[in-house]
């Protein structure tokens, strides 16, 4: 039963794997014949592949070819262009040679010309150096010749300053001897006198003491001359003793009038301080010149001018005017000559007290 069983078993599967067979070698019946069309159909598209390919080939043979001719054409003309380039290239040197060359003409005649027109300019430098130099030494001559004038004349002159420090030196001895005048400088032609003032007693300060320069000069060339004099103070006016001195050339009595009017004019000054204690009042020593304000507001401002030779008793004040008032001063003008500066000052006082 068994044995029966494995029979019967066996024989479905042989024949199930023959079915199976049969149907796989039918299926690969259809797929040779499916390949044979394809390759049929390969072999057809192949052949007319290869028919175009070669007349493409063919084509592309005569295209080789008429390139080929070209290139050789090409070649032949690339020789005749380079030959015609090194012939270009020539002329173009030469052209250029040519060029440079002419702009060389051109700068050299450029140079040419400016030489030609540096040399006019030295040749005119040149010409106008001779002028200068011809100018020059004809100078050097006249200079030669002034600086041997002036060394005589200079000879001349030592010999004259030497007369007239000698003289000098007389004078400042003559002048130290005389009384309270001290000599304070010599320089050349000119002697520094210092002259002090009055004695003042011992509460009052040491007035300034009055400078006096004295300028001599060389009358010719031996003979000494009182040319002038200045002093230190602007109030002091000398200019009449100069002139008079100029004329009678007596320097020892110039020094002695001008000590004796500087002294006197303390005699003023004390007197305008006097007056200043007691009046507002101002004194322009440079213009001999009195400003006083007067009134009860002191708005009222007098003028008054001091004549030089007031202060040695022969000058006169004067009222040149009045600022600040109408009132008439005709008669005190003409009353004036008899005042002194004191008594000018009262009556004004008086006038304009009410005012």
């Amino acid at each position: 039963m068994a044995k029966e069983n494995w029979s019967s078993t066996d024989e479905m599967e042989i024949t199930e794997h023959q079915e199976n067979m049969r149907k796989e070698s039918k299926e690969d019946r259809q797929a040779v014949e499916q390949l044979e069309n394809d390759m049929d159909d390969l072999s057809e598209t192949l052949s007319t592949k290869h028919k175009v390919l070669k007349e493409k080939l063919e084509l592309l043979e005569q295209r080789l070819s008429s390139t080929k001719d070209k290139k050789n054409k090409f070649e032949m003309l690339k020789g005749k262009l380079e030959e015609m380039a090194d012939k270009v290239e020539q002329e173009e040197n030469k052209r250029d040679c040519f060029e440079e060359l002419r702009a060389k003409q051109v700068e050299a005649s450029m140079v040419i010309e400016q030489c030609k027109t540096a040399i006019s300019s030295l040749e005119h430098c040149k010409g106008l150096l001779q002028v200068d130099a011809s100018h020059l030494e004809d100078n050097a001559n006249e200079l030669l010749q002034d600086f041997m004038m002036q060394q005589t004349m200079k000879q001349n002159n030592q010999g004259h300053d030497i007369t007239l420090r000698q003289w000098v030196a007389c004078a400042v001895e003559l002048y130290s001897n005389l009384g309270e005048v001290r000599v304070q400088s010599m320089q050349g032609d000119t002697v520094v006198l210092e002259i002090p003032s009055d004695a003042q007693p011992e509460d009052e300060p040491v007035g300034v003491p009055l400078i006096l320069t004295i300028k001599f000069r060389l009358e010719g060339g031996t003979r000494v001359v009182f040319a002038g004099a200045e002093v230190n103070l602007d109030s002091l006016s000398i200019e009449d003793l100069i002139d008079e001195t100029i004329c009678n050339e007596d320097v020892v009595g110039f020094i002695l009038q001008v000590k004796r009017r500087f002294r006197n004019q303390r005699s003023l000054i004390k007197e305008i301080e006097e007056l200043q204690a007691n009046y507002a009042m101002d004194w322009e020593p440079s213009h001999s010149r009195i400003r006083v304000m007067l009134g009860r507001s002191g708005k009222i401002v007098c003028t008054l001018k001091v004549d030089p030779m007031y202060c040695i008793g022969k000058g006169n004040i004067q009222l040149l005017g009045v600022e600040g008032s109408s009132s008439p001063i005709e008669h005190l003008q003409s009353e004036g000559p008899t005042r002194n500066l004191t008594e000018w000052i009262k009556a004004l006082r008086e006038l304009f007290s009410t005012q």
